[in-house]
């Protein structure tokens, strides 16, 4: 799960949205190596790299040059359990 505090959050929105340079500053992860998560963007990917760049994924860039991550199957049946005990 990716927490990251004092994010905007639009819970009717189809999609939520990333931020890789604010992910990057909230992780503080910056021990032992300095900037441990972090991302790069290339003509057709997008590279991010966490936990001490021990963890990537790469995600391909659509047409309209956004990156879509899709989350696990069990994510959306979570965050309507977690809206409901809000």
């Amino acid at each position: 799960m990716i927490y990251l505090p004092d994010t905007y959050y639009a819970p009717n929105a189809p999609y939520r949205l990333l931020s890789p340079q604010h992910w990057s500053q909230i992780a503080k992860d910056h021990w032992p190596e300095r900037n441990g998560t972090w991302c790069a963007t290339y003509s057709n990917t997008l590279v991010l790299w966490w936990k001490q760049q021990r963890y990537k994924r790469t995600v391909q860039l659509g047409a309209n040059n956004v990156a879509v991550l899709y989350s696990a199957p069990g994510t959306q049946c979570f965050a309507h359990s977690a809206h409901l005990l809000e």
